[in-house]
């Protein structure tokens, strides 16, 4: 069963965090996006603000519900204000990219993110060692529909979001511009051991 954490803040606020802890089989549910939970309560609004904070200061590792788990900062260019958001994300490896999944917890809207991306698909992307733009892609067809069961082959919490939703849930493939960082993330979406979900919850 998908582990779900309540989140500290309202699902608008909320970020599409999905870390996985690699070493066991339970936290491939740690990749997907722990906003449902969240949405659910009422909570201090600076939580997305702590994980950055967190996450600059200890070269891209955070404690509590998400240590061990994959994690960027994801910064958009706000689609009617031009403004620069960042949001914490939950991430899968796939080759020379990386992909992210704005399921929002099942809810039936996109996050903001992703209507920031779709205006504006430069973004920036920081891993916690290296800080590199890159080049959102929505997935479509037979690709995203590809990765979307390797989503769920890995944890079936994906199919629950996806049947909530009543949209068809966003992949992105963020792949880094002018060379990206000296190492990008390794692996695959098809590789076993990455098979773990992507990250995302708003």
């Amino acid at each position: 069963m998908p582990i779900e954490v309540p989140c500290p803040q309202p699902q608008s606020a909320c970020g599409d965090l999905a870390p996985p802890a690699p070493q066991s089989p339970t936290t491939t549910a740690h990749t997907r996006d722990f906003t449902h939970a969240w949405s659910r309560q009422s909570m201090p609004n600076n939580f997305n603000q702590q994980i950055i904070e967190e996450f600059r200061a200890n070269a891209g590792r955070v404690g509590g519900p998400f240590e061990g788990g994959r994690l960027l900062l994801l910064t958009t260019t706000g689609a009617r204000t031009g403004t620069h958001h960042t949001t914490p994300l939950g991430y899968l490896p796939d080759g020379e990219r990386i992909l992210i999944i704005a399921s929002a917890g099942g809810a039936p809207t996109h996050p903001a993110w992703y209507h920031n991306l779709l205006a504006n698909p430069r973004v920036t992307v920081e891993d916690g060692i290296f800080t590199y733009p890159a080049q959102a892609t929505v997935l479509k067809g037979r690709e995203r529909d590809h990765l979307f069961a390797r989503a769920v082959q890995a944890d079936p919490g994906w199919a629950d979001y996806q049947a909530r939703a009543g949209r068809v849930i966003p992949i992105i493939a963020l792949t880094p511009l002018n060379g990206g960082p000296p190492a990008s993330p390794s692996g695959s979406a098809d590789s076993p051991k990455n098979q773990s979900p992507p990250p995302e919850r708003r």
